[in-house]
């Protein structure tokens, strides 16, 4: 992508942060991110993406597990 600045084209990069435990990107993390996660821990719902790397806070597993949901509940609670 660029960007017009007068007559001179510069580069601008698209960039996607992940924010641990916002599961949705809305950049909160509360009851609703915490909902997900206990979703995905059950295989009820599927994250992909940055979503998925929001979601997997427990590293060891590549998978979303209790231990993400409980990380995320936690993080949603002291919010």
């Amino acid at each position: 992508f660029y960007t017009l600045v007068g007559d001179v084209k510069i580069p601008v990069a698209t960039v996607k942060l992940v924010v641990e435990g916002d599961l949705n990107g809305d950049g909160v993390i509360n009851v609703v991110d915490a909902s997900i996660a206990e979703l995905a821990s059950n295989s009820h719902a599927e994250l992909e993406g940055c979503f998925f790397l929001a979601a997997n806070l427990d590293t060891a597993s590549k998978d979303i597990v209790a231990a993400d949901y409980s990380a995320v509940l936690n993080k949603a609670l002291a919010a």
